[in-house]
């Protein structure tokens, strides 16, 4: 087995073949960065999530709890959760947990149905 190294480098050399004046050649010493070789986006555990609040639910209550998981292994397989769209005023996504919380009253009367989208994020940079 090959030892491993974090920023591996590549000796490339070329070659003429020539005979006269002699071969001629060029040697060049590459450094390899490899990225996200076998990263994939976080997966969620359900394609799709629900809950049902009481019109006169306390804020700052959570009550839902999203959850993605990465394949990678050790600080790579972390997952950040971000909301987008409508709904984000009235709601909150913890960036860790995937808790889901309210953050200012509900009015049954202003609207009766929230959507929101979840984004879960892996470290490196792909998103769901």
């Amino acid at each position: 087995m090959f030892p491993q190294a974090s920023d591996p480098l590549l000796t490339v050399v070329a070659s003429d073949g020539g005979l006269v004046p002699g071969p001629l050649s060029a040697t060049a010493t590459l450094s390899v960065s490899v990225v996200g070789a076998d990263a994939a986006a976080p997966v969620f555990a359900s394609g799709y999530y629900e809950a049902t609040l009481p019109e006169d639910a306390e804020t700052g209550r959570c009550f839902l709890r999203v959850e993605a998981s990465a394949s990678e292994c050790g600080a790579a397989s972390e997952v950040r959760y971000d909301m987008k769209e409508a709904g984000a005023d009235r709601f909150r996504v913890d960036e860790e947990s995937g808790q889901v919380c309210l953050v200012r009253d509900l009015d049954r009367e202003e609207q009766d149905t929230y959507g929101f989208t979840i984004v879960a994020s892996g470290k490196g940079d792909l998103e769901t």
